[in-house]
């Protein structure tokens, strides 16, 4: 009897559900805890949040602005739109830090109303415009599920280009609720143990006499039949492969078609539907921050950045490291139909990209002072090789092991019939916990960009109307010469906005006195792109003014905002 009851409890003890793979990351919001805080947000009356579309589950893409009330109007002395910043959280599904520190920008930027007179001065005349989860679709896999890091949508997807959608996903070999690597053993095979922790794996060197001991596939088995493991899983479509600029239809994840997504066409055609945001702030796998793009004038002229953007995208990166740092910075990802790049090479803005987090560089404690060593410690310890291979992975384990992290599956034996008379393990590194730290980082994290985000604000296009000349010709005849100045740092515009013609113009208007007409000129004309740090243009008209008269000038654009001047004819 007794034994009857515990094997029926184990019964119930296995058909429970694994205990939830990431358990390390408690603390990070799902969608409906996102939205009631962007809800709660909103209250303020700065705010106003928007849902600009919805995804094929219903799940709204918000938006939160925050600015002042203040009206701007345009050339033409209709109501126009604020400039402002776009920061835009988690392009990639699975930087959960991304999403999290896009919201907590926003309330940062809440908090320094009541004392911080430089963001009070920005949002007199501009706006911020927050979108923490441009893919709450595939973010939401980490919340239901969360068994491997999901980039995709749920949208069904033929992968392996085979007639079958989805028709090949992984499966839970060893139970743990996860879906990690598999490792098979194999005298041909690509990968060896690295000699300094088996559990990493690295790519044998043939050349030099290297020899491999394993195949390394994702954690599953053949369900088609076509010798390749887990490469039609469910979903989807990656939000950050899916836009139009180096689109490509062979990468997986991409989708059918650029912007086939109801996702990516919302986040685009809102970005197009608003001209005012000259700064995109994004969040994801690319940092042109840590790693600048480059002038490289091998590739076609529509991929590389425009000619002086080059120089003040280069400057906006040193200031950045500064502020953000790069110690231990893997690399930059770059992945085809990105966001990133789609925000500079066809929506003409500056695009700033930046990873929020990797795995920092364990450093051992040192021994505390005074403290001796132990006599023959030093002699015990095995001697390290001078391998580079797996360093980023050997940096990993013990980081996630100084800070008490079960990062890492250790590889076990399992039964799998696609691999008979192999040795067959499981094992690798726990999905999600190497893309974000603990939840408890995440201020520390927005203080950072933070600052980097204010500094932004300081270097917006500031236009003014310098000065206007009034030559006296005689006889009520006067030539006008409007003197606009770019005193902030940025540009009017981009180069690559100006190339694909994305650049809003710049407009001018004139507004003549009663009787006074013009001889030479347009009252509304368009003025060429402005450089920054004082940099100046001019604009001229040949004014017939018989009884003189106040003149008034509006310069005026969405992404740069308003300037006003006047003068006076014959006084």
């Amino acid at each position: 009897m007794r034994t009857l009851i515990c094997t029926c409890l184990l019964s119930i003890l296995y058909l429970l559900p694994p205990p939830a793979a990431a358990a390390p990351l408690e603390g990070y919001r799902n969608h409906a805890a996102l939205r009631a805080e962007m809800e709660r947000m909103a209250q303020a009356p700065e705010c106003e949040l928007m849902s600009i579309g919805k995804t094929a589950e219903g799940r709204d893409i918000l938006v939160l602005r925050i600015g002042g009330s203040t009206e701007l109007l345009n050339a033409v002395g209709d109501t126009m739109a604020r400039p402002a910043i776009a920061v835009i959280g988690n392009t990639q599904a699975s930087d959960l830090a991304g999403r999290e520190i896009c919201l907590e920008l926003a309330q940062r930027v809440l908090d320094s109303l009541d004392d911080d007179t430089e963001l009070l001065a920005f949002l007199e005349q501009h706006d911020f415009y927050f979108l923490p989860s441009p893919t709450p679709d595939a973010t939401e896999y980490f919340f239901t599920n969360g068994d491997y890091e999901r980039e995709t949508n749920g949208t069904p997807s033929d992968d392996d280009r085979d007639g079958r959608v989805d028709e090949d996903p992984g499966e839970d070999l060893n139970g743990d609720g996860m879906l990690t690597m598999m490792r098979v053993s194999d005298p041909a095979g690509e990968w060896m143990e690295h000699p300094d922790d088996p559990r990493v794996l690295i790519r044998a060197k043939r050349d030099d006499n290297e020899q491999g001991s394993w195949r390394l596939y994702s954690e599953g088995r053949d369900n088609d039949d076509d010798e390749q493991w887990n490469e039609d899983r469910s979903g989807g479509v990656d939000f950050n492969r899916n836009t139009t600029f180096n689109y490509d239809d062979r990468a997986e994840g991409s989708g059918p078609w650029p912007v086939s997504e109801p996702e990516t066409r919302s986040v685009i055609d809102w970005l197009f539907n608003n001209q005012q945001i000259s700064i995109v702030l994004s969040f994801g796998p690319e940092d042109n921050i840590r790693q600048p793009w480059k002038d490289d004038h091998g590739k076609l002229r529509h991929e590389s950045a425009e000619g002086s953007d080059i120089g003040n995208l280069d400057w906006l990166a040193k200031q950045g490291v500064e502020l953000l740092g790069k110690e231990n910075f893997p690399g930059s990802a770059n992945p085809r139909g990105s966001f990133a790049d789609w925000a500079y090479f066809h929506y003409g803005a500056w695009s700033i990209s930046t990873r929020a987090w990797w795995v920092p560089e364990f450093k051992p404690e040192a021994p505390a002072e005074g403290e001796a060593a132990e006599e023959g410690k030093e002699a015990e310890k095995p001697k390290k090789s001078d391998e580079k291979r797996g360093a980023d992975e050997i940096n990993a384990l013990k980081w996630f092991e100084s800070q008490g992290i079960d990062g890492f599956v250790d590889w076990t034996d399992v039964a799998n019939a696609d691999f008979p008379g192999r040795t067959v393990q499981v094992g690798g590194f726990r999905p999600y916990l190497r893309t974000n730290p603990p939840a408890s980082e995440i201020a520390a994290l927005a203080t950072k960009h933070f600052d980097f985000l204010r500094m932004l604000t300081g270097l917006v296009p500031a236009v003014a109307i310098s000065e206007v000349e009034v030559d006296d010709l005689g006889e009520g005849l006067y030539r006008v010469t409007a003197h606009v100045t770019n005193s902030g740092y940025l540009p009017t515009s981009t180069r690559k906005a100006a190339s694909i013609r994305q650049d809003y113009p710049l407009n001018i208007a004139l507004e003549l006195p009663a009787g006074a007409s013009l001889l030479n000129g347009a009252l509304r004309g368009r003025l060429d792109r402005i450089e920054g740090l004082g940099a100046q243009t001019e604009f001229s008209w040949l004014v017939v003014a018989p009884q003189g008269g106040a003149i008034r000038l509006v310069v005026a654009s969405p992404s740069v905002g308003m300037a006003r001047g006047s003068a006076e004819l014959g006084s």
